[in-house]
C-alpha cells in the first residue's frame, strides 16, 4: 500500500472511532447537574436585615404597583426608587417605598375633542409595626404609616385619586396599600431558597424577597 493510501486509510479509521465512541476532550467531559436551592423554614434570626420585595402574586413588584390585579396599563409606567422591609432585632419591620408613575394618555379617535392631560405621581412612604416567627409562621401587626403624595401637575393627583385634596390622596394610598398588601399578607408560611424569602399567604398569595 502506497504511503498516501495507507495515511488516508488510517485518518478514515481515526475519525470512524471518533464519531462512535466521541473523541474525548472538555466537550466529552460529563457536566454536573444543576440542583435548584432547597426550601428551608425560617427563623427570626433569618430575617434580620435588609429585603428588597422582588414580586408579589407572581408579578414583578414595578407591575403590582401599577395594577395589583395585574391589569397591563400601556399609559403607565412606573419606576421604583426603593421597595424594601427591614426586619430588626427588637420584633419591629418597616417598609419603606418611594416610586414614580408616569402617565401618558392616547388620544381618543372617536372623541377628538376629548384631552386627557398627561402627568405623573410620586409616592415615598413608610409603614411600620411589630413581627413574630413561630413554626415558620410570619405575622405581621401595622401600627404606622406615613405616605407623601405628589405630582406633576400639582392637582393631577385629583384626578388619579377621584379626591379633592392631597391629604385624601395620601389617606387612600394608605388604605389601599393596606388592602392590597399589609392584610393579605398579615400572617403567612414562610420559607429561605438561597437568598430568597418565600411568603405564602392565604388564598394563593405569595411574595417574594431579596435579601441585601
Amino acid at each position: 500500500m502506497h504511503l498516501e493510501n495507507l495515511i488516508q486509510f488510517l485518518f478514515f479509521i481515526a475519525i470512524t472511532i471518533c464519531v462512535l465512541f466521541g473523541c474525548g476532550g472538555i466537550d466529552s467531559e460529563p457536566t454536573e447537574p444543576t440542583e435548584e436551592p432547597t426550601e428551608v423554614d425560617i427563623t427570626q434570626e433569618d430575617l434580620l436585615g435588609i429585603w428588597d420585595i422582588r414580586s408579589i402574586n407572581g408579578i414583578p413588584a414595578e407591575a403590582f404597583l401599577e395594577s395589583p390585579e395585574g391589569e397591563d396599563l400601556q399609559e403607565q409606567e412606573v419606576q421604583i426608587e426603593q421597595f424594601t422591609i427591614i426586619f430588626a432585632e427588637n420584633d419591629s419591620w418597616i417598609i419603606n417605598l418611594q416610586f414614580g408613575t408616569i402617565f401618558r394618555f392616547p388620544q381618543v379617535p372617536e372623541d377628538p375633542g376629548f384631552f386627557q392631560p398627561d402627568g405623573s405621581i410620586i409616592i415615598d412612604g413608610t409603614w411600620s409595626g411589630i413581627y413574630s416567627v413561630e413554626d415558620s409562621t410570619l405575622t405581621f401587626t401595622a401600627d404606622e404609616a406615613d405616605v407623601q403624595v405628589e405630582s406633576d401637575p400639582e392637582d393631577f393627583m385629583f384626578q388619579v385619586f377621584e379626591v379633592d385634596s392631597q391629604e385624601q390622596a395620601q389617606r387612600q394610598y394608605i388604605e389601599d396599600f393596606d388592602t392590597f398588601i399589609l392584610t393579605p399578607f398579615k400572617e403567612s408560611t414562610g420559607s429561605l431558597r438561597g437568598n430568597e424569602l418565600i411568603l405564602i399567604a392565604p388564598l394563593s398569595k405569595k411574595m417574594v424577597l431579596e435579601k441585601r
